[in-house]
């Protein structure tokens, strides 16, 4: 990441990387409201008198197919919830989205009590604020949501266990 405004990091920048990257690798679990799946080095470069002049942030996404299959209790990864309820119409339209049941399955907008679908409504117009924040354009923002959109379908559809289960017989096991 990088985000100095006159030599200084912005404080601004480094919150709405945490912002992005809690949607996008976080989940719920029995345990945590927001467990994150990510692994995360941050190194800051300071000046002479102690000052941030600036930062990096590397992340690792340690577990990939949370999207298809979660432990028992387990919700999916925040930035789902947060999409299905917080997209205006219009592009919830374009998406395939605006169909959908408000309990979906795969724990992708799932909102056992009406105030946690609107924490999650809330939580998306931050998230779109923190991208913004980060230089992420309008027009980009809305490939990522048709990537996820995408995604969302897929996990729905089954193809996650398909695919799984052609990988299980190929290599000789239980069908």
């Amino acid at each position: 990441m990088a985000g100095s405004v006159d030599g200084r990091v912005s404080v601004e920048k480094i919150r709405a990387t945490f912002t992005v990257l809690r949607a996008f690798g976080s989940v719920f679990t029995g345990h945590s409201r927001r467990a994150t799946r990510c692994s995360m080095v941050m190194s800051l470069d300071l000046n002479a008198t102690g000052r941030v002049t600036a930062a990096q942030l590397q992340t690792m996404l340690l577990e990939k197919s949370h999207v298809a299959r979660q432990l028992e209790g387990e919700g999916n990864f925040e930035v789902f919830s947060q999409m299905l309820s917080g997209l205006d119409l219009a592009l919830r339209t374009e998406l395939y989205l605006h169909q959908l049941a408000d309990s979906s399955s795969f724990g992708m907008g799932v909102w056992p009590k009406p105030e946690d679908k609107q924490r999650a409504a809330a939580a998306f117009a931050q998230l779109q604020g923190a991208m913004e924040t980060l230089g992420v354009l309008e027009s980009e923002q809305r490939a990522i949501w048709r990537v996820w959109a995408a995604i969302y379908h897929l996990v729905r559809r089954g193809p996650a266990k398909k695919i799984a289960s052609r990988k299980t017989a190929a290599m000789g096991g239980p069908k």
